[in-house]
């Protein structure tokens, strides 16, 4: 709550998600360094950076009882409405088997080819069946932003080591309606509720 009082919004770190392969990549290491010349240390080193370097938003188009118990302490936190302003900076989830996903070719296109899609992809791709917490992803229907601190948008940051930070809230990106209660089941955004 203090942190939309401060219009401030709140990116989780990777690693404070409830699914463990969430930002895990599966690729063949050998066969990026035979094609691209490039050492393993490098690899590592860039794979690594691409992981640790964005924090997330998470966000979900749809209202449902399940996401209230899921993620709003049992019920007992708040729902928030915003107004989307510039969709420029909002990524789907998109939910597919992360093993069918060539991310060995994915590898070498971005460091042979200057490919863009290594850093962003892998991070808004998840399983639709989350192993960790024993839930199907696909519910959430969840939409992310992803920062990056290196990005000048991302300006004044409360952060908390290994779990996330908190940063001003982009008014030119996000303006909240001033709504905040529980969900009604399938409630669609814009939708008004009637006194």
């Amino acid at each position: 709550m203090r942190t939309l009082m401060q219009h401030k919004i709140w990116f989780s770190f990777y690693k404070s998600l409830n699914d463990e392969t969430e930002f895990y990549i599966d690729y063949r290491i050998k066969k990026v360094v035979n094609e691209t010349g490039y050492n393993k240390e490098h690899i590592k080193l860039l794979i690594n950076y691409l992981t640790e370097m964005y924090d997330v938003f998470s966000l979900t188009y749809s209202y449902e009882n399940y996401m209230w118990d899921e993620y709003a302490s049992g019920g007992n936190g708040i729902c928030v409405e915003y107004n989307i302003q510039n969709y420029d900076y909002l990524y789907p989830v998109e939910y597919c088997d992360k093993r069918k996903i060539d991310f060995t070719k994915m590898v070498i296109n971005s460091l042979k080819n200057g490919g863009a899609e290594l850093a962003i992809i892998p991070w808004v791709i998840k399983n639709p069946y989350n192993e960790t917490a024993q839930i199907d992803s696909t519910k959430e229907k969840e939409i992310r932003i992803e920062d990056c601190r290196q990005i000048p948008n991302s300006i004044g940051v409360v952060a908390a080591p290994g779990l996330g930070s908190a940063h001003l809230c982009f008014h030119y990106l996000l303006g909240a309606s001033g709504r905040a209660s529980a969900p009604t089941e399938g409630r669609q955004p814009g939708d008004s509720e009637q006194d």
